[in-house]
């Protein structure tokens, strides 16, 4: 088959035999057992086929397909699931929607025979791929589309070198760009590939912003900040390569676990701590320290990821026209000023509070007009010594909080009663909730 395609498979089983039966040279698959994760495929990318397990759970069938079929006209939807989904199915099939319903369970060969179909169906479909106003180039070659208005070709963008990498499953969404579990194919090893959305690198002079903070990021080796092997173009799709982890998000462990205790949060400020200190050094700034870019990997390594890519934060959020309680965000940034150390200081010790408490320190209504006219996070929940070195790290003025990210840290470790953590900053982080010790720090 000459034409490339895009099929997006909802699967919820967790091993799927439908990735392995489908992949094929001419085709990137991208597989996810996350509703929320197949909305965002199927808002940002131009699918071709879409399978799609009904037995997911929290799947809002009727809402995906209208997604579907509005984003990627001329889709085509397999269903796949249980013989007791089937009057779901065919209701579904009876207004017109969907190709036809493959019963579980299904060997190899039925799945990829029935897509085959699917996509001969979509290549011989009168209706245009893409949104209106999108053109797909001749080849029929896969695209990446990541605005909600109908946009040029030239603004579209293919994925990575397929000589190079295979994209092998869809990890995250997000304002920049989207993430993918692939395997280099030279080196035989899985690595993760952020694409990033057009529309953010658009501008000549953002893209050259971001190739030199990229360039300064990959030059950063340290045992707590993830590795970036390489910045790559390919039929003007930019992506970056890292290193793969497996694990979780500290967003997703302060969720499960509500708060943690005083000895996990100290470990983990002090490895961040360690990871910052190190690339300041280094005269590079996170700039977007949250807990959705702090990683506790599954051995208890805690790592920083999304090094270097303040420019094309500051236009992704000027794209979308983020709005709300920036939690993080220092004032200065708030003013568009430029960041420093003490930037990355303050966002830290916000996400200290939130590791301890399990909530922010704002009230829920908190707007960034209150930011801006001085509003500060409260911190008398807790003990005096620790409010203020809390304080201290969260200052409304960059030039009165603590200069140096280690020093905030070896001052929480002292008031917190864990000083000796300090001998050992590479040490394995063991998850302990608050409520398993009973000991808070108020």
């Amino acid at each position: 088959m000459s034409k490339s395609v895009t099929i997006l498979v909802l699967d919820s089983q967790p091993v799927s035999i439908i990735k392995k039966s489908l992949d094929a040279s001419d085709r990137l698959v991208v597989l996810t057992s996350s509703p929320e994760l197949a909305r965002h495929a199927l808002t940002t990318m131009i699918i071709s086929v879409w399978v799609c397990d009904v037995s997911t759970p929290e799947v809002d069938l009727k809402s995906l397909v209208a997604i579907a079929e509005n984003a990627s006209p001329g889709i085509k939807i397999l269903f796949i699931g249980p013989k007791l989904a089937a009057m779901k199915v065919n209701a579904m099939l009876t207004a017109g929607h969907g190709v036809g319903f493959l019963v579980r369970p299904f060997s190899p060969i039925d799945i990829k025979k029935r897509v085959s179909d699917c996509v001969a169906a979509y290549f011989s479909d009168p209706v245009k791929r893409g949104k209106t106003g999108i053109t797909t180039d001749s080849s029929g070659k896969r695209v990446l589309h990541v605005s909600n208005k109908p946009e040029s070709h030239e603004a579209s963008a293919s994925g990575p070198d397929p000589e190079h990498y295979t994209l092998t499953e869809l990890l995250g969404i997000g304002g920049t760009g989207t993430v993918f579990l692939a395997r280099d194919k030279f080196l035989d090893i899985e690595v993760a590939i952020k694409v990033i959305s057009p529309d953010v690198i658009a501008d000549p002079d953002i893209l050259k912003s971001f190739k030199d903070e990229a360039r300064i990021a990959m030059q950063l080796s340290h045992r707590n900040i993830v590795r970036i092997y390489n910045f790559s173009s390919y039929n003007d799709c930019y992506y970056i390569v890292m290193e793969f982890l497996r694990g979780q998000t500290l967003r997703d462990v302060i969720i499960e676990n509500e708060s943690l205790s005083i000895t996990t949060t100290c470990r983990i400020v002090l490895a961040c701590a360690d990871a910052l200190e190190y690339a300041h050094a280094n005269n590079v700034t996170h700039n977007d320290m949250k807990p959705e870019n702090i990683f506790i990997t599954e051995a208890g390594e805690v790592k920083i990821i999304d090094f270097g890519t303040a420019t094309l934060k500051n236009k992704a959020k000027e794209l979308s026209h983020i709005i709300g309680t920036p939690e993080y965000i220092s004032p200065e940034q708030l003013r568009c000023e430029i960041a420093g150390p003490p930037t990355d200081i303050y966002a830290l010790g916000i996400i200290t509070y939130l590791m301890l408490m399990g909530r922010f320190p704002f009230l829920i209504d908190t707007t960034v007009e209150d930011l801006l006219n001085g509003v500060r996070p409260d911190f008398s929940a807790f003990p005096e010594s620790l409010a203020a070195v809390l304080g201290r790290a969260t200052a409304y003025e960059p030039s009165f909080r603590y200069q140096d990210v280690m020093e905030f840290a070896q001052e929480l470790l002292s008031v917190c009663g864990c000083t000796e953590l300090c001998a050992n900053t590479s040490s394995l982080i063991e998850i302990v909730s608050s409520a398993a010790t009973q000991k808070q720090p108020i």
